[in-house]
């Protein structure tokens, strides 16, 4: 279940989302920082616009990559299951599987904790394991949870705003001609709906597509004409602005990264800028004398009672008490930007789009294989030797003749000694590292070059006999329903260079000469593919491709 695709695209896209919502926390400040320090200098306008780089940084998944470290979000959990599974995979190097329905034998991990039974330590490492092991999938889905939590309640409030805007009728005259005056002054062409209803106490402007701007019932009765024409004016600034648009995506970028207070801060910080750009488009277009009474509008908005409920998708000209204070300073204060805080902000604006584009460098998989082999003091042993010294060792322990080629046995490997006995299944690892297995006959072993072990008499699986994973063996695939021409084109990138796969066609049946480990593998595979269809398929007009070789491809050593 844990490696099925849908899993593994959530798995990888909630990684995505924790560490741009991590990445973006320090443009979040830096933001922040550049609007309180550059206040004078920038216009309400720019810094609204600051924050699209932050809205960027947090939605795109692509850009310039940088080093963060080793180790991603998931990595250090899949690192935390990997250790914790070491300790009691029953398919360890140093442990026996049995092929088929036949019983795996007890591991085999060197000295841990003696004075604890056996079978307390297995439960408790076992839990571990099940646990750790499903933790990057349980916060995956934690984590979609809230956002699918979240956007239900979004979408429930914005249909219940729809509702009221089908339901409003059409405004006065009066009103009506007001509000066209107000779309000539800010050169607003395409229609715009313009609506009154009793269920509003303050104004509203929703739909990108099809705007509309929502007015209480008889609000010309409770607003002088100068002060409803600066409301009209606000409401369709945000048209003008589209800001509608922006604020959707801001409200989906909230809602896909709901668990990052920053974010909730962000975005709470932009709407209110964007409140306060709505107003310096209102200003260029009013005269100075005017500005003040625009300022007495904000006032006299914000004491109207209201029992309307909110929404994040829609813009009002006043929604809270706590902005009130910071817009009306920035009236006081409105001023344009002259070229050289013009210059300023292009500056500033391009550095933080820039690094909106940031994406943590993957870090490299180093190929470091190596076998795990305990000493008496619990440390690793790790030398170099040559392969005839290392298959005297083999011989001393397994208590059977090793046999090795004249040209391979002065050959340096890596090994790692301990004081325990080396068992087959250690032998098979360590040798396999190096590119050499073994193939047991009734007598002897024989080392050879693991590139030559598929033109040897590899043993056949037998059903119900054990087999270490790194041990060669030679098995026969047999497709259920899948064509096996599909099924050779499908798996081939599974077989190493040193193997061998071929396809009996009349058979539908694969020859296969690999690890016993990577035979399991690619038994799942097929197993996996197979799940996927219904009914055996029409193999009479299939064939199996061509096979080419890599140009490139490494040949076995010559000695």
């Amino acid at each position: 279940m844990l490696n099925s695709e849908p899993l593994l695209i959530l798995m990888n896209s909630a990684e995505w989302v924790v560490i741009a919502s991590l990445k973006t926390i320090p443009l979040i400040v830096f933001v922040l920082f550049v609007q309180r320090f550059f206040r004078k200098q920038l216009s309400a306008a720019a810094r609204h616009l600051l924050w699209l780089s932050v809205l960027l940084s947090l939605s795109i998944p692509f850009g310039w990559n940088i080093n963060l470290g080793s180790f991603s979000a998931i990595d250090y959990v899949t690192a935390s299951v990997d250790s914790a599974q070491s300790a009691t995979n029953v398919s360890s190097p140093s442990t026996p599987v049995v092929s088929e329905q036949g019983i795996a034998t007890t591991n085999n991990i060197g000295h841990q904790d003696d004075l604890i039974p056996q079978d307390k330590k297995t439960f408790w490492n076992s839990t571990w394991v099940a646990t750790t092991q499903h933790y990057p999938i349980t916060l995956a889905i934690f984590w979609l949870c809230g956002a699918i939590v979240f956007f239900s309640l979004t979408l429930a409030r914005a249909r219940y705003f729809h509702r009221i805007k089908t339901q409003a009728s059409a405004a006065s005259p009066d009103v009506i001609a007001l509000f066209d005056s107000c779309k000539r002054e800010l050169g607003l062409n395409h229609p715009i709906q313009l609506l009154s209803t009793q269920k509003l106490q303050s104004p509203i402007t929703l739909g990108w597509l099809k705007p509309a701007v929502i007015l209480p019932e008889n609000i010309e009765q409770q607003l002088t004409p100068a002060t409803l024409k600066h409301v009209l004016l606000h409401e369709l600034g945000h048209i003008k602005r589209q800001d509608i648009f922006f604020n959707w995506l801001a409200c989906l970028i909230n809602i896909l990264h709901w668990f990052n207070p920053a974010v909730w801060f962000a975005c709470k910080r932009m709407r209110m800028d964007m409140e306060m750009a709505c107003d310096a488009l209102v200003l260029n277009h009013l005269d100075k004398s005017q500005r003040k009474s625009y300022g007495a509008t904000l006032i006299e908005i914000s004491e109207i009672p209201r029992t309307s409920p909110k929404a994040l998708t829609t813009l009002g000209i006043l929604e809270n008490h706590t902005e009130l204070k910071e817009r009306l300073n920035m009236i006081k204060d409105f001023t344009t930007m002259n070229i050289k805080n013009t210059m300023l902000f292009g500056i500033i604006l391009t550095a933080t789009a820039i690094t909106s584009f940031a994406q943590p460098a993957q870090p490299k998989a180093e190929a470091t294989v190596q076998s795990i082999a305990i000493s008496e003091t619990g440390k690793q042993s790790e030398s170099t030797t040559t392969l005839s010294d290392f298959a005297a060792r083999a011989e001393k322990d397994l208590k059977i003749k090793v046999l090795i080629g004249q040209y391979e046995a002065d050959k340096k490997i890596h090994a790692n000694i301990s004081n325990e006995p080396l068992n087959y299944g250690q032998l098979l690892t360590q040798l396999k590292i190096n590119g050499f297995t073994a193939y047991k006959s009734k007598d002897y072993i024989q080392i050879i070059p693991i590139d030559e072990a598929r033109n040897l008499t590899i043993p056949i699986v037998e059903k119900g006999k054990t087999y270490f994973e790194d041990e060669v063996v030679t098995d026969y695939l047999k497709t259920e329903k899948a064509c096996v021409a599909r099924v050779l084109a499908a798996v081939r990138p599974l077989v190493p260079r040193y193997a061998h796969l071929s396809a009996f066609e009349s058979a539908n049946t694969l020859i296969i000469i690999d690890t016993y480990g990577n035979i399991q593998r690619i038994k799942n595979v097929i197993k996996a593919l197979e799940g996927n269809i219904n009914a055996p398929e029409d193999c009479s007009n299939i064939k199996p491709p061509e096979f080419k070789p890599p140009q490139n491809s490494p040949q076995p050593a010559k000695n």
